[in-house]
């Protein structure tokens, strides 16, 4: 069985900060990807960045629950994965700031290049939550 992607991050940040970043389209195409999103349940999203080797650059999904401001979750399809996955993103106050924990699941159900992708997935939420750091940080962001 593939193992699940599970990413934690301690952000020196109010929850409704984080929330606001991890929920509203204009700070989302800041540190992720520009696109259509609400943070709404049932809500059909599309980003969309430079296509990169054999991913289109898009990513469609579909809220699944929201539940401000602690949790988020959604579909995650790319046209590389054969499967919807779901992403899952979950805030908890801490007396530091924020714990941000992301989990990206189902992976169990891709069945093509699934290796390869789980690890590439792995290499992009890395340098995508470091640019979420970043950005909740003022400092630049990454391509």
């Amino acid at each position: 069985m593939r193992q699940n992607l599970k990413f934690e991050k301690l952000l020196k940040h109010p929850i409704h900060d984080v929330w606001a970043a991890i929920s509203e389209e204009e700070a989302i195409a800041e540190w992720f990807m520009p696109g259509r999103f609400r943070a709404e349940e049932g809500y059909a999203f599309e980003l969309e960045s430079e296509p990169a080797r054999d991913w289109d650059g898009r990513i469609n999904g579909k809220i699944l629950k929201v539940n401000p401001p602690h949790l988020l979750s959604y579909t995650f399809l790319t046209n590389e994965l054969d499967h919807e996955t779901i992403v899952t993103i979950t805030l908890q106050e801490q007396s530091e700031g924020t714990l941000l924990i992301l989990e990206h699941s189902n992976m169990d159900k891709l069945r093509r290049n699934a290796d390869y992708l789980v690890e590439d997935m792995k290499r992009g939420w890395t340098h995508v939550l470091a640019n979420f750091v970043r950005f909740m940080d003022g400092d630049s962001i990454e391509e």
